[in-house]
């Protein structure tokens, strides 16, 4: 399914996302990640009306794929609100990735989004995400 997306091919039943178990969004997104600069607008779009992949709230590792492979495509853009949400919200060693990637596209922003969570962060994942920021 994510090669159709990918692809811009037509998907049969879409919805079958939302009953798939979280591994397996997990590898769905993961294969969107590593293929983010094949996806356009138009891709982007269509697998974010057709799937809502962050229909799972609650799992923060589906929310990062999803919200690293819109950054990365292009689908997001300054000033980067989910992310911001996201960042604001889940203290994970993997939000160093999210702000390298923010600060290729937009140093401002990245920093400006660092420093206004910074202080509630765990002192390794704060020096990860300002080791990325350098």
């Amino acid at each position: 399914m994510a090669d159709d997306y990918i692809n811009g091919k037509a998907v049969d039943k879409p919805e079958r996302y939302k009953t798939w178990p979280v591994n397996q969004k997990q590898m769905f997104l993961n294969r969107l990640l590593s293929n983010s600069s094949k996806l356009d607008n138009t891709k982007m779009a269509k697998i974010n009306t057709e799937l809502t992949p962050m229909c799972c709230p609650s799992v923060g590792k589906l929310q990062n794929l999803w919200l690293l492979t819109s950054i990365l495509s292009g689908f997001m853009s300054s000033p980067y609100a989910d992310a911001d949400v996201y960042l604001g919200t889940h203290g994970a060693l993997s939000n160093a990735r999210m702000f390298k990637e923010i600060k290729a596209k937009n140093p401002a922003d990245a920093t400006r989004i660092f420093n206004k969570h910074k202080d509630w962060y765990h002192p390794i994942t704060k020096d990860l995400c300002e080791k990325a920021l350098k």
